[in-house]
């Protein structure tokens, strides 16, 4: 009898250490997307695009290549943290209500499919 009361002491709190690590989490993914693209956004592609001379856009890729990589990697690490957060946020979610949270995540979802999409069409 005291085996059982001593297991269902530290469920809740497993339970909730697990959910606090996810918690924190979502808040590191959230903290990498907003430096990320604060890097790629304003530091890379707006000085890239600063003139609309094509000609001036392809030497800036060239003579930066290193810095026109790291800004396409940003961009797929915001992609990839923006999916790990809404996971995360999804998980933390859930016991309060499975189906908002559900929906929460599939709003987030096609929020980051679109928004990606939508950043790579204009840019052709």
């Amino acid at each position: 009898m005291r085996d059982t009361a001593s297991q269902s002491d530290t469920l809740p709190s497993a339970l909730a250490a697990r959910t606090q690590i996810i918690a924190r989490t979502a808040g590191f993914c959230y903290l990498a997307i907003f430096a990320l693209a604060l890097f790629a956004n304003f530091f890379v592609l707006n000085w890239l695009l600063l003139e609309a001379d094509t000609r001036t856009i392809a030497d800036r890729i060239f003579d930066a290549e290193p810095l026109v990589r790291w800004g396409i990697a940003s961009f797929v690490a915001v992609l990839a943290f923006d999916i790990v957060a809404g996971w995360a946020l999804f998980i933390v979610l859930r016991p309060a209500n499975s189906d908002l949270s559900l929906l929460a995540l599939l709003l987030r979802l096609s929020y980051t499919i679109a928004h990606n999409c939508n950043r790579y069409r204009d840019r052709k």
